[in-house]
């Protein structure tokens, strides 16, 4: 697994004008299906997470996508097994515990903050 980054957006300045860099929002997708038994609870996971983060950190999205409603998705994203939750690159198989999800959700923010930069 990751690194764990505990970076909060008041700590991220431009280089440039010493301003405060802006909020980079982050998209968590749960892909579940309604006969999984850990899927809700992923699901409320992952929307406890992004509550948390975003009265801190910045944004922080939680889109729920049911595979059973788009079928397709299982082949073109490679899902190997419910619940998946997926974070820019990186992706949980299974049930997953809160920490695993902020530690997802802290590199997004940081490779896109390094990206916003162009910070080596």
């Amino acid at each position: 697994m990751t690194q764990r980054n505990n970076l909060a957006s008041a700590d991220m300045y431009s280089l440039q004008s010493g301003q405060m860099a802006p909020s980079t929002k982050v998209t968590v997708t749960v892909f579940t299906s309604k006969t999984c038994a850990f899927c809700s609870k992923a699901l409320e996971l992952a929307r406890e997470v992004a509550s948390d983060i975003s009265c801190y950190e910045g944004p922080v999205e939680v889109v729920e996508s049911r595979i059973d409603e788009r079928p397709e998705l299982v082949e073109q994203l490679e899902i190997l097994a419910l619940p998946t939750i997926l974070v820019g690159q990186s992706r949980l198989i299974g049930l997953p515990n809160q920490g695993d999800i902020e530690e997802l959700v802290h590199m997004s923010m940081l490779n896109s903050r390094i990206a916003e930069y162009n910070l080596p």
